[in-house]
């Protein structure tokens, strides 16, 4: 089986065609597409870097099939995948929940990214000796032996440790930035991998959790999806939202005031908090303060409960941010 990102899940996040190159193949028309956004500054970076992982580690691109002339790109990817499945199944990888039922009703496979990644999880959790032995190597910060350990072994950098976290989140709750960076460079290491915890969370929400602005800052230059959320009983929370909670207003800047990433300023989790509201609710006045400044910002969002971020400040006491909300509504 071979699975096929459309261009959307790969401008979000180019470092999946390193992560799974054995298992990944190339639509025609995606390939097209990301030719054509690199020349988009909003979509530049992620698309010239997809189209180098493209060629750099030779991913195969399908045959061009005949199509109708009223067929759009959508239904060129359905086709071209539909048309090669019949050697390998082909499955295509989208969140857009169009392109998903155009798919299944032309009898291909299609599911989200989050999906993608589970199965991907399942494959590869309990580590092998080799595995367990480099990871005792980094750990114990024995990179060099570790080095020479991987002329002659082969090992899976995703498997799930003890304490049921991947090496990756091991390395990065502990801000152990050499062994982090060791580890994000095996080949194969998902940068996006979810831990086994009661909240499952992706690698960079790890860091903005621990209060870590070097370790967000280097996942996501390094090609980790900003959008992922957790999962489990804290199902939708973002490292935005995390690092608003704790009042970590340097990882709130950085995440907010980076183009590449765009991530909504408005977002919530799955109580429908917002930013605003969590700094409401906790008393973080500096960051209610810079959100308040930030032109995209919406005071008329409610949560679950039917609660603005005004209505939160005043009932937790907060007057400062209270009045600041109230200035600008």
């Amino acid at each position: 089986m071979k699975y096929l990102f459309d261009t959307n899940v790969l401008l979000r996040n180019p470092a999946l065609i390193r992560d799974y190159r054995h298992d990944v193949v190339v639509s025609p028309t995606v390939l097209s597409e990301l030719d054509y956004r690199k020349k988009i500054p909003e979509h530049q970076e992620n698309a010239q870097l997809s189209i180098k992982h493209i060629n750099q580690y030779n991913i195969y691109v399908l045959k061009k099939p005949h199509y109708k002339k009223d067929c759009n790109n959508d239904g060129k990817i359905i086709n071209e995948a539909k048309e090669s499945s019949q050697n390998d199944p082909i499955v295509i990888v989208s969140d857009d929940e169009g392109l998903q039922v155009f798919a299944r009703s032309a009898g291909v496979s299609c599911i989200s990214l989050t999906s993608f990644q589970k199965e991907m999880m399942q494959s590869s959790d309990i580590p092998t000796e080799d595995d367990q032995n480099l990871f005792n190597l980094v750990k114990n910060g024995r990179l060099d032996e570790a080095n020479i350990f991987l002329q002659t072994h082969s090992v899976n950098p995703n498997f799930t440790t003890a304490d049921n976290l991947t090496p990756l989140i091991h390395f990065i709750r502990k801000k152990q930035f050499n062994q982090t960076k060791f580890w994000i460079s095996l080949p194969q290491c998902d940068l996006n991998h979810y831990d086994h915890s009661k909240f499952p969370m992706p690698p960079y929400a790890h860091a903005a959790q621990r209060g870590w602005l070097k370790g967000v800052q280097y996942l996501l230059e390094n090609g980790a999806n900003p959008h992922l959320l957790s999962d489990g009983k804290n199902k939708g929370n973002s490292a935005l939202l995390i690092a608003v909670w704790d009042g970590r207003f340097d990882i709130v800047q950085y995440l907010l005031e980076s183009k590449t990433f765009q991530i909504s300023i408005n977002q919530a989790d799955g109580n429908g908090f917002t930013p605003l509201m969590k700094a409401a609710i906790k008393g973080h006045t500096l960051i209610a303060e810079y959100l308040l400044k930030q032109s995209t910002i919406d005071l008329l969002i409610r949560d679950r409960d039917g609660k603005s971020a005004l209505d939160h400040a005043q009932v937790n006491g907060n007057h400062e941010i209270s009045k600041l909300i109230k200035e600008q509504s």
